[in-house]
């Protein structure tokens, strides 16, 4: 809610800034200070953990979350792929190989039980590139000025979103990396849920004039749910299922 007024009601398009004196001003800030703490805090609680976090067979509610993901990029990606006849950057054309390539994970983490060799190792690491390529573009976006906080929020959404989806993919080989893995998980989390939501209300009822795409709110939400059961099922699940993936 923080972040939803902070971006609508909180934020002067014009300048690309928080209004001035505008009591949300504080909202941004808050939202990321809790999603730091949360981060260090689970992660510190998992840092001397002695099992892999990834868990290779999904609980019900992590096989909805990587299917909706799965189908909100194929959807985005079917969308997107319309442009190319008006021509496109470099970096989107890659962001939408990458966004397939994401989805076809996604899918396979739905719907395999067992998830092992080389095939899948290599199409865990897809998640990860398409957050990298994703901040690039945010980074070199002139629709928003360098110091803008809405540029910020999302490159720590992204930069979380790299990391966390590196450890999962060092988990998938079996080289685990619990702390990067909660703490980066953690921050995913909040950020893609606090951003995705607040901006999909936002592109519902745009008053202000930013533009949000849907289909990238829905893709951060459904993230964010993806997120939320692997970090549950990382604490919940024994350790003996590791030796079954």
């Amino acid at each position: 809610m923080l972040l939803l007024c902070a971006q609508t009601v909180g934020y002067d398009l014009s300048i690309q800034h928080f209004a001035k004196n505008s009591p949300y001003a504080l909202g941004g800030a808050v939202c990321i200070g809790i999603a730091l703490l949360a981060g260090i805090v689970a992660g510190i609680l998992r840092a001397h953990a002695d099992k892999n976090p990834i868990r290779h067979n999904l609980p019900a509610a992590g096989v909805f979350a990587a299917a909706c993901t799965a189908f909100m990029m194929l959807a985005s990606f079917i969308v997107s792929i319309r442009a190319l006849s008006t021509g496109l950057p470099i970096l989107e054309i890659v962001k939408l190989v990458l966004m397939a390539l994401s989805a076809a994970y996604f899918f396979l983490a739905a719907a395999k039980e067992s998830k092992t060799g080389g095939g899948f190792a290599l199409l865990s690491l897809c998640p990860m590139l398409y957050a990298v390529v994703s901040l690039l573009l945010v980074y070199f976006d002139k629709t928003y000025a360098m110091n803008s906080p809405l540029k910020s929020y999302q490159l720590l959404l992204y930069i979380s979103m790299a990391l966390f989806f590196s450890a999962e993919a060092h988990g998938i080989i079996h080289r685990p990396v619990p702390f990067r893995y909660t703490f980066f998980g953690t921050c995913c989390l909040a950020f893609a849920a606090a951003l995705g939501l607040s901006q999909i209300v936002i592109a519902f009822h745009d008053t202000v004039g930013h533009g949000f795409s849907v289909l990238e709110c829905a893709i951060r939400i459904s993230i964010a749910v993806y997120a939320a059961v692997r970090l549950f099922a990382a604490s919940a699940v024994p350790a003996q299922e590791d030796s079954d993936g």
